[in-house]
């Protein structure tokens, strides 16, 4: 058997086959966008305590660079 033939699949035409597909496919995305949307008001939270947290740490590394060079 030919090496390139190995990792090829056989072509299906049949609707029932792209039926099946794209019902795995549909499915997928809801358990996957079910858990998205559970988390997002947690994902909001943390991204917000992630931007002042941020924000607070370049404050500080700005402050301290001040206080080298004018020293």
């Amino acid at each position: 058997m030919n090496t390139a033939m190995k990792k090829k699949s056989a072509r299906d035409d049949r609707k029932s086959a792209a039926s099946i597909g794209y019902v795995g496919i549909a499915m997928f995305a809801i358990v996957f966008g079910t858990i998205v949307i559970l988390d997002l008001s947690a994902l909001m939270r943390d991204g917000r305590m992630f931007i002042m947290n941020w924000r607070d740490g370049i404050g500080r590394l700005v402050r301290w660079i001040r206080r080298k060079l004018c020293a």
